[in-house]
């Protein structure tokens, strides 16, 4: 009967125990959120220690996964168990009294925790990208021109002033005169004074002084400005290379045009026949580097002439 007694009362302690126990979790829940200082839902040891009071050696115990932190489901079952070995302890003590051992199993209760979903702001600086981007490849094909040149026929007019007069001396020698012969030399002769005079001007001028200076035929057809002087490296003559013909400085052609064809008249090399641009453009070389040597700027072109020789 003291037996049966015994039992009873430690049954209803254990109900009293159970009950107490969820009580006891929900207060140890609220022990642990005010415990948890910086509100991550874990517990530091410092957390532990200055909120709950718990020594080193019980916060290793509890942290089953050496993490060096407790989670709550961590803490509420640390309590438990120490609470289960508190009551285990109790009701041993109380059967050695009576000569009878009591053992009580009880399963650890199950609890959930809601916790809200941290938010989470991530600044990031704009980032700085620079392109390098290389110069552009531009190859300009450009096609031959098809040039005909169509010359007229010459239209020459011969003149014959008087008749030619015949003197006969008495010394039996004839001495005739052509009057129209010596008027042809004469005029032969001023051209070659002409073109000499001409010549020995333009050789007289530097080679900066031709560059910028227009080359046009003697029709005022423009073909272009001089951009500097070189001399033949096999005949030693002078040319003007002229650039014509492409687009904002591609596909230029670079033509060399003999300076013995030009002459200077008010700032401009005219050209001393009469051709038109095409002509003109036709009876000048194509400029190759490797035929030519530049003239410097400050050289007269009669010393730059003469030096090729």
């Amino acid at each position: 009967m003291r037996r049966t007694m015994i039992a009873i009362a430690v049954g209803a302690l254990s109900a009293g125990m159970a009950s107490g126990a969820l009580a006891q979790d929900n207060n140890e829940e609220q022990r642990f959120i005010e415990a948890d200082a910086n509100g991550d839902g874990y517990l530091s040891q410092q957390e532990a220690e200055d909120g709950l009071d718990m020594d080193q050696e019980r916060f290793d115990q509890a942290d089953t996964n050496d993490d060096d932190r407790l989670t709550l489901q961590e803490y509420l079952s640390a309590v438990n168990q120490e609470q289960g070995g508190q009551q285990q302890s109790s009701q041993q003590q109380a059967g050695q009294d009576e000569g009878t051992t009591v053992t009580v199993d009880e399963q650890a209760a199950d609890i959930e925790v809601e916790q809200e979903p941290p938010t989470v702001t991530i600044e990031q600086h704009s980032p700085d990208v620079t392109i390098t981007q290389p110069e552009p490849e531009v190859h300009v094909e450009q096609a031959e021109p098809d040039v005909e040149i169509q010359e007229a026929e010459p239209n020459v007019t011969v003149e014959e002033q008087g008749e030619a007069e015949v003197q006969v001396e008495s010394g039996g020698e004839v001495d005739v005169e052509m009057q129209h012969e010596e008027e042809q030399q004469q005029d032969q002769q001023q051209q070659t004074q002409t073109t000499t005079e001409q010549e020995s001007s333009l050789m007289s001028m530097q080679a900066s002084e031709l560059e910028g200076m227009m080359v046009v035929t003697n029709q005022d057809e423009e073909m272009g400005e001089i951009d500097r002087i070189a001399r033949h490296t096999q005949d030693g003559q002078l040319y003007g290379i002229v650039s014509t013909g492409g687009f904002l400085g591609f596909g230029a052609e670079e033509l060399a045009i003999p300076l013995e064809a030009l002459e200077v008249q008010g700032g401009q090399l005219v050209s001393q026949q009469e051709r038109s641009e095409e002509q003109l453009r036709s009876a000048a070389e194509e400029y190759r580097e490797e035929d030519f040597e530049e003239v410097e700027g400050d050289q007269r072109l009669s010393e730059a002439r003469g030096g090729s020789s």
